[in-house]
């Protein structure tokens, strides 16, 4: 009888070691050194690790209490992140006449998309892990924000790609969000017009 017990709490003990894992591996991109940003992406990675995958994210911000997740969770830093006030003081440019025009706007948007994006890839750390041989992921989170040339990770690492708009509605990437968004009659949403446009207002939104 007493071996018996003892085969029990053995079972036991083992069966309560093993480690269910069906977590999927995934490569989250977040390259956008906006605090706003990150903060998006440090929910959804934070209920990830929580669920049981593995992560590699490509960040400017380091993830708070990452030790807590062990091997699990890697990062890839962008040191030291890209500085704004450098070239685009912010308050300057909230405060120019130039800023209600769309024309303006846009340009500024296309212009930190390519700028955010050259100095993450001349990044040493992302240079390195770029380089590594043997990394496979099954998904690849990035952030849809004028940073198109990081979906090229999908096909690197042969995984599906789910982006994530961080800007809210935007519609120079709507139909790639599912959306359809006629500017003969829907304002674009760096200009300042109503549902009510005048022929005028149309025709300057569409051009």
């Amino acid at each position: 009888m007493k071996w018996i017990k003892v085969a029990l709490a053995t079972i036991i003990v083992i069966l309560g070691s093993i480690h269910h894992n069906d977590g999927a591996r995934i490569l989250l991109v977040s390259t956008f050194p906006g605090k706003s940003h990150w903060l998006t992406f440090e929910h959804i990675l934070g209920e990830l690790l929580d669920r049981g995958h593995e992560i590699t994210a490509i960040t400017n911000y380091p993830l708070k209490n990452s030790t807590r997740h062990g091997d699990r969770y890697r990062e890839v830093l962008i040191d030291p992140p890209f500085d704004f006030e450098a070239d685009l003081p912010m308050e300057s440019y909230y405060k120019t006449t130039a800023f209600s025009n769309p024309f303006f706007k846009l340009n500024i948007l296309l212009w930190l998309g390519l700028a955010t994006t050259e100095y993450a890839f001349e990044s040493p750390n992302v240079g390195s892990f770029m380089k590594e041989e043997g990394l496979g992921y099954e998904l690849v989170i990035a952030e849809q924000f004028a940073q198109e040339a990081f979906l090229m990770f999908g096909h690197k690492y042969r995984a599906s790609i789910v982006t994530i708009n961080t800007l809210g509605y935007t519609d120079y990437i709507d139909r790639s969000f599912g959306m359809i968004t006629p500017l003969s009659f829907v304002p674009h949403f760096f200009t300042e017009f109503t549902d009510e446009m005048n022929f005028f207002e149309r025709l300057y939104n569409v051009v």
